[in-house]
């Protein structure tokens, strides 16, 4: 099954069913990330360049900080995405994603890079071997031969940047590069996203030195970070922020495994989970989340430190046990 979505022909069955709707919806995950905003307004431009007689929207809270470079989300109503095809980017499992009214589309689709996390019966793209969606997209335009709009090149080009940490991860490091390359001969503009992302403020470096004085570890070689909103509210840090800080914690010598554990607004916990050697997704997935073999993701229901040393206890079986 899984070899029949990495060929040519899994494109030319997205742009079929693009080409039958006149209105197009993208949805994104919740707390989307630039592989997640990057997609969403990338392809929207892309559709729009080439089918500019189609209604295209990508709806979500997406990034704020790009809106001014690379654009605004749109706000619909429910009567356009019951008369839409919807497109599901960036995410294994649908009850991930921002906005729920995704089920009221008239179609559906997926185009994502995660480990499989459910079934989908609808058209599909999905490559697990791919550095990014927005990798994807490259590749869609490129092989069904697409007009790429600048801004569209910028935003792809968001997405494989923070998706491979800055070109340091992936399984395929050539391809990643030439996408980057082609992206940039066709308008993205490296400084000006990088110059956003690098952007911080005095809280941020504030909270990075919390970070580091605060982490704690196992004895088999995993750090991690426990966050209660009272401790988010005095450090002036939300939910959002906090998760994004995973990797501060990342590649310490001895420790290859390191996670986050942040308490949200209504007591449930989100839980971050990374690796540079160990395959943490399974663990993730057991706890009804999922992600990538190094780095993947899931939520538990209630703030509770007895799930959180399970979780920590499963992470160093990992080590222990040599799990790659």
């Amino acid at each position: 099954m899984r070899e029949a979505f990495l060929t040519k022909i899994m494109f030319e069955e997205i742009i079929e069913t693009i080409e039958n709707y006149d209105s197009i919806v993208i949805f994104g995950h919740a707390r989307p990330d630039g592989d997640c905003y990057g997609t969403q307004i990338g392809l929207r431009e892309i559709i729009k360049a080439n089918y500019p007689d189609k209604k295209v929207y990508a709806v979500g809270s997406g990034l704020p900080q790009f809106f001014p470079f690379l654009g605004h989300m749109d706000s619909i109503g429910l009567d356009i995405i019951e008369r839409s095809l919807a497109i599901l980017v960036d995410t294994s499992r649908n009850d991930r994603l921002e906005d729920q009214r995704y089920k009221y589309a008239d179609g559906m689709m997926k185009i994502d890079h995660h480990i499989i996390g459910e079934k989908f019966n609808d058209v599909c793209a999905i490559d697990e071997e791919a550095d990014s969606v927005c990798s994807m997209i490259v590749r869609m335009v490129l092989e069904q031969d697409l007009y790429l709009p600048s801004t569209a090149a910028s935003a792809l080009m968001l997405g494989i940047l923070t998706d491979t940490g800055r070109f340091q991860f992936g399984n395929d490091f050539p391809t990643m590069f030439d996408n980057a390359a082609f992206l940039t001969r066709n308008g993205a503009d490296i400084k000006k996203i990088l110059s956003i992302l690098n952007e911080t403020d005095e809280k941020t470096i504030a909270f990075k030195g919390f970070i580091y004085t605060r982490y704690e570890k196992t004895e088999a070689g995993v750090v991690y970070l426990i966050l209660d909103q009272e401790t988010l509210n005095e450090l002036g840090i939300t939910f959002a922020q906090a998760n994004e800080m995973v990797n501060t914690l990342g590649n310490i010598k001895g420790y290859p495994v390191w996670a986050f554990f942040v308490e949200d607004s209504d007591h449930s916990a989100h839980v971050e989970l990374r690796s540079n050697r160990y395959a943490v997704e399974p663990i993730a997935s057991r706890h009804g989340g999922g992600g990538h073999v190094l780095a993947a993701g899931c939520t538990i229901p209630v703030f509770d430190l007895n799930i959180i040393n399970e979780i920590l206890d499963e992470c160093d079986s990992l080590i222990i046990n040599g799990d790659y």
